[in-house]
């Protein structure tokens, strides 16, 4: 089953100069502390699930990266010279821009036999509370962590292979909302109607804005 399982992970490393609010800059770390931080993303998928497959979409100001990190994937795609996604992704709702990226890069996702998708922020790690099996034995469907009935994590979540249309047709849906600076995490449950609660979720990492750690 591991071969047949696909990491998405949108990512950013060279970023907008514009804040996301007057007060809050929209990354405190360097574009080469941000590959970093990817690079340890790739890594750890790898130490975790040695045969799933990674597709790397880069929405940022440039193709090349550092680290050499495009060819830490099995697929790189660069999309951040598309009309449609610069202003999306230098926008104040980071968001807006991940769901206009995942929807372009569809023909490189689908071009992967899976049967169970994940989808990673980029910077974020699988942590030693990572564990596939709950994901892949509660059927088909959507799954990430809860806050509430209004409100997910989007840091890492997964669906099964079947439900990849309705993710795709949802990703489409909620672009007005993101537009208006609703953030992805709340968009989500009014686009997709059922999601199956996963805690913990087991990933790791650091809010870019304001350098303070996230387990989950």
């Amino acid at each position: 089953m591991d071969a047949n399982i696909v990491f998405i992970i949108p990512s950013v490393i060279y970023f907008s100069q514009n804040p996301l609010s007057p007060d809050i800059a929209r990354s405190v770390f360097s574009p080469e502390e941000r590959a970093g931080q990817t690079k340890q993303t790739i890594e750890s998928i790898r130490s975790k699930i040695p045969t799933s497959k990674i597709i790397l979409i880069e929405m940022g100001l440039h193709e090349i990266l550092p680290f050499n990190l495009h060819a830490l994937a099995d697929r790189y795609v660069y999309l951040g010279n598309r009309e449609m996604v610069r202003p999306a992704v230098d926008s104040t709702c980071k968001g807006h821009g991940e769901a206009i990226g995942l929807v372009l890069a569809n023909k490189a996702i689908r071009s992967f036999q899976a049967k169970y998708y994940f989808k990673l922020s980029g910077r974020y790690y699988l942590d030693e509370n990572f564990n596939i099996n709950p994901w892949l034995s509660g059927g088909e469907g959507f799954v990430a962590k809860k806050y509430n009935d209004s409100c997910i994590s989007t840091r890492l979540y997964g669906f099964s292979e079947s439900f990849y249309d309705t993710w795709r047709i949802s990703m489409k849906r909620g672009i007005p909302y993101l537009a208006r600076s609703e953030a992805m995490e709340s968009v989500i449950p009014k686009v997709i109607s059922t999601i199956r609660h996963m805690d913990p979720v087991g990933v790791s990492g650091i809010l870019a804005p304001h350098n303070v750690g996230v387990w989950e």
